[in-house]
Formats: structure tokens, sequence, C-alpha cells
């Protein structure tokens, strides 16, 4: 299968086909290699050469001492049910917050080689979260490829703190109430940025860019849900996506509101994960709902249509279904997610074409965030469509996008 070329639309070369006046505009690249490796920590390092030498350390005569110095730990006091509501009352409120602010600051320190980044961020009951989700992460092959889980947390130093974070939340806490996450290196640029300064640099590639960051994302949420146990991200913005030039693959982040099947399908664990929140994008419908149905105090016209995509018909229909049966589409939503923020990029970064295969990809989308909750397409079955589109695009129909985008 030819390749674009990255130099004018004269130069195109036709593939050497049974279509020669057509293009594919995305390779059948294989999987990233079993080789792909991650530098791990100089301690994880350590650890591993160190292990097969500590065997012959171990002596059965350490049992009793362990035994002996667990025992004053028997004891502990019960949580009180006002305890408990006062933990659920403020991890409800922590999420509120985070959806609204900006990712964590990072800590600014002389220029050294290192593949890590320190970032700042307030210690709450969600640092915990983050930590577990990111341990499932990394027991895939290509867990730091594709995502930036957190790595390690530590106490914060004095005088880490970077001059360059503006978070009042931060500028006004205390020492003892920060902490510093280290995670992956995959550099500062947004998808949405990379994709904006390819569009002006290289427009040939743009397209292909594009189709190549959905079917990866959708990748990334596959991986994601194959986790034992699954794993939603429900944070998935243009601004959680960034892009690793290195191995040429959108990254996700932030992984502070993500959640697992287990804790969704557990009724105390599930309703923190709905707080009142003024609109998100890149929820569905239903996800509104919940919001309204488990913060009955707050005001409803809050959100007066959660989802344009969505009829009124629909939407009432939705309305109408329990607190369980709006739950039981949560694999669907980081999907949706991904959709919507392609979406977005598309009107952006695409002008208003009446191009029969850019047409057909914004009707795609439309019909993907418009589908009924319990109707959307499965992740290879939008994978399937979306490589249909781009499987043989007309050499003219390419050329006039070219035109266009260049305008």
């Amino acid at each position: 299968m030819s390749s674009l070329p990255s130099t004018s639309t004269e130069e195109l070369s036709t593939e050497q086909s049974s279509t020669p006046q057509s293009y594919s505009l995305y390779d059948n690249s294989p999987e990233p290699s079993q080789e792909y490796s991650v530098q791990q920590e100089p301690q994880q390092q350590e650890q591993q050469q160190q292990e097969p030498q500590q065997e012959p350390q171990q002596e059965p005569q350490q049992e009793p001492q362990q035994e002996q110095q667990q025992e004053p730990q028997q004891e502990q006091m019960p949580i009180t049910p006002e305890e408990y509501a006062q933990l659920e009352e403020k991890e409800i409120s922590i999420r509120s917050k985070i959806i609204n602010q900006p990712p964590p600051c990072k800590v600014n320190k002389p220029t050294e080689t290192s593949t890590f980044v320190e970032k700042i961020q307030l210690k709450t009951n969600l640092t915990e979260n983050e930590q577990f989700i990111s341990n499932l992460i990394k027991t895939h092959p290509f867990g730091f490829l594709y995502f930036q889980p957190l790595i390690e947390i530590q106490p914060l130093s004095i005088g880490t703190i970077a001059s360059e974070c503006d978070q009042p939340d931060i500028q006004s806490a205390n020492q003892n109430e920060l902490i510093e996450g280290k995670y992956k290196e995959v550099g500062e640029q947004t998808l949405e940025e990379f994709l904006t300064e390819q569009k002006q640099s290289n427009p040939n590639s743009f397209i292909q860019l594009l189709i190549h960051s959905h079917l990866q994302l959708l990748d990334s949420i596959a991986i994601l849900q194959s986790l034992e146990p699954p794993v939603v991200h429900f944070h998935i913005t243009p601004q959680t996506i960034l892009y690793d030039k290195t191995n040429g693959t959108p990254v996700l982040t932030d992984f502070r509101l993500a959640f697992t099947k287990k804790m969704i399908e557990t009724p105390e664990e599930s309703d923190e994960l709905f707080p009142p929140f003024e609109n998100h994008p890149s929820w569905p419908v239903e996800v509104y709902l919940l919001s309204q149905m488990l913060n009955p105090q707050e005001n409803p016209s809050q959100v007066t249509n959660p989802s344009p995509n969505y009829s009124p018909e629909s939407q009432t229909a939705l309305k109408n279904k329990d607190k369980e049966q709006l739950k039981s589409t949560y694999l669907s939503w980081d999907v949706y997610a991904v959709n919507k923020t392609i979406f977005s990029f598309m009107t952006n970064l695409v002008p208003t074409s009446n191009i029969p295969f850019v047409r057909t990809y914004q009707e795609l989308l439309t019909k993907e965030l418009s589908a009924e909750p319990t109707e959307r397409s499965s992740i290879p079955s939008l994978q399937t469509k979306i490589r249909d589109i781009f499987q043989s695009v007309p050499k003219k129909e390419y050329l006039d996008f070219l035109r266009e985008l260049q305008q």
C-alpha cells in the first residue's frame, strides 16, 4: 500500500492496484513492537537486579518477629456513618472541582536529561484512586505507550513549587497538603495543537494523522477495557490527550476521575462518580441525567439541554429510566468522548466541505454521537466503518480536499 507524498499535490502518485485513481488514507500499521520498553525507575531496576540475590538471605527465624510487629495493629476503630458521609461529601466536591480545573502543575526544576516529569497537585482521597488505576495500566505491555500513568507519589520538597503555577488551590495550600507525582515525559503538546501545527506545515499528512489518532485512541480505550477489572477514563477532553512525537501516538493522561467496573457496579462507590457539574461536552446525556438524579438539591436547570445531539423525545425516554439502566452503558462513555473530541477537531480544523469522503466521515461521527446509548457501535465495528471510508479515496476528491485545506 503506497503512502501519501509529503510535498505538493502535483507529485501525488497513485497506488499500484486495481484502483489506480484512488488513495488509501490509512496504513494497516502493525501493532507496536513487543520490544517496546519503558525506562523504569532506578529503584525498580535495583529491586529487579537484587531479587535473585535476596532469596538466599531469607531466614525462617524472621517470621515470629513479623507476627510480633503486627500484633499492636489489631485494634481499629470502625468508621461512623457521620464520618462516612463527610468523606463522601468531600470526594464529590473534589470530583466536581477537577472537571473545571487545569491539569496538575509541573515542577520548575533545572533542565536535565530525564524521561520523567514531576507534577504538583493537592493530596486528596482521589490520589489513591489515580495510583490504583495507574497500577492496573502498568500491567499492560503498552501501558506506557498509550497512557501517562502515575509512577510514583512523594511528599513535596521545599522550594519545588513552579512559579508559573497560578492555581488558587495550589498557591493557598500548606506544604503538607501537596504531593509530587512522577509521570513519564511525553511532552506538553496536545493532540489538537499537534494537528493544528501539521495542518499548517504538512497538510498532505494532516488527514492521515487525524484518522490514525482516532483509530489509536479507540485502541487505547479497548486496552483499558481489557484490564482486570476494566477501566473507564471518564475525563477524555482535548486537554487530556497529549501527542508523543517520539512514538507517533496520542497519549491519554489524567486518570484522577477514572473508575473500574467494580466501582460503578458497587452502589456505595458509584454514586460518588457523578457530582454536580456544568456542561461537559465529552460526556453523553445519561451522565448528566445521573448527576441530576443523584444531586436533586442542585438546580436542575443548570443543564437545560445536556446533549443537543439527542431529540427531546429521546431525552424524555432516557429520563424515565432508573439509575442502574443509565449506568449500564458506561463502557461506551469513553468511545463517545473520543468521537466528540475528533468531531470538534474536524469542526475547528477542517473547513465546511461537500467533498464526499469528508462529508461521510462527519456524518459517521454525527450518527455515533446521536445514537441511542444502547445502540452505539462497538470499538471494532466503529474502527471498521472508519477504515471503510478511507480505504479508497478517489484522487480528485483528495486533491480537492488539499486545496480547501490550504485556502
